[in-house]
């Protein structure tokens, strides 16, 4: 896929890499290379482009949110406009901002009233962080009330 893009902003986020399968070399020629499919989550089609594999362990431990997050859902993995539980998206925080593998935060959606007064946030899910970059992470919708779109917000859980 192509670098995602912030909708509000003209800077490049990251490059989302859509994980196909899992492959093994089998041979290597200086021309060709022969591998075997050892598992294929979507369709692989020719052309489709390598990168080393790294395994990550499937268990998540859960860790202490960091204090003070406020972000938003750059995108479904799948660039859908509405995700809801146990859907894969990409959010605007990352290592730099002190997020690791395993914390959850809250999404919720902030309203104006007909008059324009800020209305009091609105509780729309939770996510826990899978994998982060340095700018950028990886979460899973755990609990969605509302589908959760592009843009929506999240912080740190209020206690």
């Amino acid at each position: 896929m192509q670098p995602t893009d912030d909708h509000n902003s003209t800077e490049t986020i990251g490059t989302q890499h859509y994980i196909l399968g899992v492959i093994e070399v089998t041979q290597q020629d200086p021309d060709l290379v022969t591998a075997k499919v050892l598992k294929s989550y979507r369709t692989i089609h020719l052309n489709d482009l390598l990168m080393p594999y790294v395994q990550e362990s499937p268990k998540v431990v859960r860790q202490p949110s960091t204090p003070g997050i406020d972000g938003q859902i750059i995108i479904s993995e799948d660039h859908t406009t509405l995700t809801g539980d146990n859907v894969l998206a990409f959010i605007d925080k990352g290592r730099n901002d002190n997020l690791e593998v395993g914390q959850q935060y809250d999404l919720y959606r902030q309203q104006k009233s007909d008059s324009g007064a800020i209305m009091p946030p609105i509780s729309m899910g939770t996510f826990i962080v899978l994998h982060t970059e340095e700018n950028t992470s990886t979460v899973v919708i755990t609990d969605a009330v509302n589908n959760i779109e592009r843009g929506e917000r999240f912080r740190t859980p209020v206690e």
